[in-house]
């Protein structure tokens, strides 16, 4: 909260509210992260970029300061859900091995601390090796960051005096979610835990559509191929299973 304040002039509300943003959204993270191993962190911190772009233009700002609002604000939502989702992965290690969570916490929170630092000087040694890391109108640079044009891009529409969005993808997405809010409740509320696996993951859907053909054709691949051998192992078994027992039950008989 310091350093938002006196390093970038944000006020502690933004800064108290981005706080609750990352804390949902990092339970949205880590529910990804625990059923698909796959964390939409850029999408997350996308999604805090649109609601604090928002608030920052209702508050009649400056669309420079706007930009920086919504890009401070998404970067903490990003690293929130990161570190989050990466600790789930951590403590699944050390449960296997047997490891106390209490001292896997001590040990995150201790590289932490040493990340702090160490993060922002290798960050200013990249910066000086190859500056073209902070320019906008270099058109060539050994590190090409991709998702930083997608953050840009957020950055600036949120920004502009009018919202780049159609409005069909407005309604589209609030119809999405409302689907999403009827379905859960109509899963918890009238159908049995057994029932459960019929409704589809709304997690699922929305990584599918972010993450393109390129992934989810080779995961739906590989999901299916899974879900077959398994199939064919069970009915390979429980064809093994019945020859047997109609075998003893004819030498029993004889």
């Amino acid at each position: 909260m310091l350093i938002m304040r006196y390093q970038f002039g944000q006020n502690a509300g933004v800064t108290f509210l981005v706080v609750i943003f990352s804390f949902i959204f990092s339970l949205v993270g880590a529910e990804c992260t625990g059923r698909f191993a796959i964390t939409p962190v850029t999408t997350l911190g996308n999604f805090a970029q649109l609601v604090f772009g928002g608030i920052s233009k209702g508050a009649g700002m400056a669309p420079a300061v706007n930009q920086l609002n919504n890009g401070l604000t998404g970067m903490i939502t990003l690293a929130a859900s990161e570190q989050c989702s990466d600790m789930l992965g951590d403590l699944k290690t050390t449960h296997l091995i047997g490891a106390s969570p209490r001292v896997q916490l001590y040990t995150q929170c201790f590289g932490a601390l040493v990340s702090i630092f160490l993060s922002a000087g290798m960050y200013l040694v990249f910066v000086k090796a190859y500056p073209c890391i902070n320019e906008l109108t270099a058109t060539t640079c050994s590190f090409p960051a991709p998702d930083v044009g997608a953050w840009r891009a957020v950055s600036v529409a949120v920004s502009s005096p009018s919202l780049p969005i159609p409005l069909s993808s407005g309604v589209t997405a609030l119809c999405l979610g409302g689907l999403a809010i009827v379905q859960t409740i109509v899963k918890y509320r009238y159908f049995s835990p057994d029932k459960h696996k019929w409704f589809p993951n709304w997690n699922a859907v929305g990584i599918a559509m972010i993450l393109g053909p390129l992934c989810t054709y080779p995961m739906a691949m590989d999901a299916l191929w899974e879900y077959g051998r398994a199939r064919l192992e069970t009915v390979l078994a429980c064809s093994v299973r019945d020859v047997w027992l109609l075998h003893r039950r004819r030498d029993d008989c004889g």
